[in-house]
């Protein structure tokens, strides 16, 4: 898949909305919403990696697709697991010499359930507030989404997979093609997600904000446009009205959803199309928008949208553990987290993993002690 610069400016949008909520800087309380931009383009770029690998190994066998469910999920792995690990580790440890008893025990169960990307269910069944802040607040919460996500990428592509395999169906005697199936499951669990979250959205919040099941539609939606594109290869020709409108209207849903979206509302429910649908049409753009590429583009942006993932894991524990409450000093420790905590990290610890690994695969199993001892000290 070819590499989309304002795909990873718009990480970098999405992380930023989500630190500017949580330090409260005045006018992104519904920052918030960088985690449903996240979902969308997530979504969006898990099919567009597995249908491209389908696709081209259908036209290379004549007919026969496939893809590598265990490579797809190793490259998860290989870049989720080892700063997670990091993460969920240091809060541990810091939780360890800073809280007491009653409340390290607490944490110390949000980090089994962190670790096995459940954590979602867990603060459902707590009946955890996600707006509630003070002592109470879980340092490892932020990892619901990320539980989400591992939730979603573990089951979609096995539906993909098995939705590929029903060669024979035809509707009014005309053959049903693969890439027409999978955008048929993309578009059913869009649409029931959907109304299923506007519905538990009112009748319980808590798993409504939470949930893969209320979630799932975000993910799909981004799925569906991938599918589309995967479909309808052609750029479209510049143009520089439409490339206005697209900017224009970006804009306005960007706008209305930190407008219309804080903390007293109930979430995802309706709402929740605002900064969807901002997603869905920079995606749509396919790099040919010269305004996105120019703003969400450029060598900034990207820097920090590539290390989006990792501003997201370390940010929140720096604030909670640390109990921050005053916003110069909020905004201080985002900045400290940004360049002299962030940098060193995720690099280090991903090439740590890959040699792992490696060590592993070869049979190595002293190289594997030395290493994994590395990561304990």
């Amino acid at each position: 898949m070819v590499r989309r610069n304002e795909i990873e400016g718009l990480r970098a949008v999405a992380v930023f909305l989500v630190i500017f909520s949580h330090t409260g800087i005045t006018g992104f309380d519904g920052g918030f919403i960088g985690v449903d931009i996240f979902f969308t383009i997530s979504g969006y770029l898990i099919t567009s990696i597995l249908l491209s690998e389908y696709q081209s190994n259908y036209l290379k066998h004549a007919g026969y697709g496939y893809f590598s469910i265990r490579a797809f999920y190793f490259r998860r792995a290989k870049r989720i697991l080892p700063l997670s690990f990091f993460v969920i580790l240091a809060t541990l440890i810091v939780s360890f010499f800073k809280f007491n008893g009653v409340k390290f025990s607490r944490i110390f169960q949000d980090s089994f359930y962190s670790l096995f990307f459940i954590a979602n269910e867990h603060f459902i069944d707590k009946g955890t507030n996600y707006f509630e802040r003070g002592f109470s607040v879980s340092p490892l919460q932020h990892f619901w989404s990320l539980a989400v996500e591992e939730q979603f990428y573990f089951i979609f592509p096995l539906l993909v997979l098995i939705t590929t395999k029903f060669h024979g169906i035809k509707f009014k005697k005309r053959h049903i093609t693969w890439n027409k199936r999978i955008s048929y499951l993309t578009f059913v669990i869009t649409i029931f997600g959907f109304f299923y979250s506007l519905r538990k959205t009112f009748s319980d919040p808590t798993l409504a904000y939470f949930s893969s099941s209320t979630r799932a539609w975000q993910l799909s939606i981004g799925a569906f446009l991938a599918i589309y594109h995967l479909q309808k290869k052609q750029l479209l020709n510049s143009n520089k009205k439409r490339e206005i409108y697209q900017l224009v209207f970006s804009l306005i849903l960007l706008l209305l959803s930190l407008k219309l979206i804080d903390g007293y509302v109930r979430y995802p429910g309706f709402l929740a199309i605002f900064p969807i649908f901002f997603t869905l049409i920079i995606l749509n753009s396919k790099s040919n928008n010269r305004f996105f590429n120019k703003i969400l583009g450029n060598k900034l942006m990207n820097y920090f949208g590539s290390r989006s993932y990792s501003l997201y894991l370390i940010h929140w524990p720096l604030l909670t553990l640390f109990n921050l409450n005053d916003n110069i000093i909020r905004i201080t420790t985002f900045y400290f987290s940004l360049f002299a905590f962030l940098e060193p990290s995720f690099f280090e610890i991903q090439s740590l993993y890959s040699s792992i690994h490696n060590s592993l695969s070869s049979g190595n199993s002293i190289r594997f002690l030395i290493e994994f001892s590395s990561i304990i000290l």
